[in-house]
């Protein structure tokens, strides 16, 4: 898709959008244009950290299922 076919899908879609839908579009538009966007270099560092941290164990992992189970018990509450 070119750039005058996304500008057309967008502006076709920011018509007919509702209230709730705009007010969503507006707020991803404002974050993603914020100056408070994580740096590249700020998120490879946190990325390495995160790395290090599993490699070694002192992360907590979850398997699929575990992600699940733990999902399940949370919207059981």
């Amino acid at each position: 898709m070119n750039i005058e076919e996304l500008r057309k899908k967008l502006h076709d879609y920011v018509d007919n959008a509702d209230e709730m839908q705009l007010e969503s579009i507006y707020q991803m538009f404002i974050e993603a244009t914020s100056n408070e966007l994580i740096t590249d270099e700020e998120m490879i560092e946190e990325l390495d950290k995160r790395w290090d941290n599993y490699k070694s164990g002192k992360s907590r992992t979850y398997t699929l299922e575990e992600a699940r189970e733990e999902l399940h018990t949370y919207r059981k509450n």
